[in-house]
């Protein structure tokens, strides 16, 4: 925002992955550049991951690249005991019916292994089309045979051989959005990836600690936006996928997808970006970001700041703590910050008068340090019940008048999934506008 507006801007964020990511977008070079550097990488490594996603096309015979492997979670029926794929169970509205039995199934199905089922793949031979599907129980028994032929083979050596490159192996801690993944075995991040995934993403992670500090970490912001997509949190869907934001939800029906197909999508879009950025008369600006806590401010002298945008964490709907850490381990940059974070959370300990406690603090500190008369808006999408009138009464109490809280709001392009699903979410961010006295 400072930057856009040619004024100087100091960005703090408890989280390090949230500050790494603000400073190395204000100074990523221009989308040409960004662009070589993609393509620096890819000749020094690219041949390596080809070789762990190698497969033959079953109609020409010659080589081809497989660009996801999709695979089911298998179930058990409690009703009538029999097994079956969870992308067979039936839909039925919102529920999930037996292909056997139908009788509905509980929201917690008992899960009896996994299955890989499908292949999606590009033969780098004569054949038109270039793309191909097969399947464990492909109706032509060509691909069904290649499928156990090539493709099955491929994965399971990839998952005998553990990486020879460095990867993260930090343990999950408890608390609300990581009891997903203990349920499911999930302990440590580096098991938020299929092995073929985790050999693929540490050879480039790797390669990238090679290149110049700044060339690192503007490849490193492009390698971190795609991690995500790489994990078992990625959705199979048909014509696309994607996966859930703000939660450690790994689907039943899950893509394993190719770093080579997903990273040029990412680095389209970075580069896209910092076309937008470099477009700007102001572009850069003088600034600096990093990893502070808005409760003490002590650097910044008092009345020094003419204005202050602040999104704080929504009480107990996004814990960033817990939800960044897949990030900022694979940065290197895991600090133990949780106890610093002002959310609600149970598991934690983190209770409400402490949030409210830490609010005030933060209240008080931003009031400090801004001009008499200067304005600060908060974005603060959380519709649990009270956190809302406390936040205003926190700020109101330490000296700030409440200008708007109730029209102004940022309208998204893409809602998110708890906006879509849930009753009562927030549809927009608010804004709230207030004024120092």
């Amino acid at each position: 925002m400072a930057s856009a507006a040619g004024r100087i801007g100091i960005g703090i964020d408890r989280s390090p992955a949230a500050a790494f990511i603000t400073r190395t977008s204000l100074s990523l070079p221009s989308a040409s550049f960004i662009k070589t550097l993609y393509t620096a990488l890819l000749r020094r490594v690219g041949g390596e991951i080809d070789d762990l996603y190698a497969t033959r096309c079953h109609r020409c015979g010659d080589a081809a690249d497989t660009r996801s492997t999709v695979t089911s979670d298998r179930y058990r029926c409690d009703v009538c005991n029999t097994h079956f794929l969870a992308e067979d169970a039936v839909a039925d509205g919102r529920a999930k019916l037996c292909p056997h039995c139908r009788q509905a199934l509980p929201r917690r199905r008992p899960r009896d292994g996994e299955s890989i089922v499908e292949v999606a793949a590009r033969c780098r031979g004569r054949c038109r089309p270039k793309l191909f599907r097969r399947r464990h129980d492909d109706t032509d028994p060509t691909a069904r045979a290649a499928f156990h032929e090539f493709d099955l083979p491929t994965i399971a050596r990839a998952a005998g051989t553990p990486p020879t490159r460095w990867y993260p192996s930090e343990s999950f801690p408890s608390g609300l959005k990581t009891a997903e993944l203990f349920g499911r075995g999930i302990f440590s991040v580096h098991q938020l990836f299929t092995p073929r995934n985790l050999h693929a993403i540490a050879t480039l992670r790797a390669d990238i600690d090679s290149f110049p500090d700044a060339d690192r970490q503007t490849l490193l912001l492009v390698f971190t936006a795609a991690l995500m997509s790489l994990s078992l949190k990625a959705q199979h869907l048909e014509g696309g996928g994607g996966y859930l934001p703000g939660m450690y939800y790994v689907p039943p029906v899950r893509k394993e997808r190719n770093p080579l197909v997903t990273l040029p999508r990412i680095v389209s879009q970075i580069a896209g970006a910092a076309d937008a950025l470099h477009s700007s008369a102001s572009y850069p600006t003088p600034s600096w970001t990093g990893v502070g806590n808005a409760i003490d401010l002590t650097p910044i002298p008092a009345e020094s700041i003419d204005f202050a945008f602040l999104d704080p964490p929504y009480s107990d709907k996004i814990q960033f703590s817990e939800l960044n850490l897949v990030w900022e381990s694979w940065l290197g940059l895991t600090d133990d910050w949780g106890d610093d974070e002002i959310v609600l959370n149970p598991a934690r300990g983190k209770s409400a008068a402490e949030w409210e406690n830490r609010i005030d603090k933060l209240a008080s500190e931003i009031r400090r340090v801004l001009k008499p008369g200067a304005r600060t808006v908060i974005t603060y999408t959380d519709s649990h019940l009270g956190t809302f009138q406390t936040l205003l009464e926190s700020f109101r109490s330490a000296g700030f008048d409440i200008l708007d809280s109730t029209t102004h709001n940022i309208r998204t392009v893409q809602s998110t999934y708890v906006q879509r699903t849930s009753r009562g979410a927030e549809q927009h961010h608010p804004l709230i506008v207030l004024r120092r006295k």
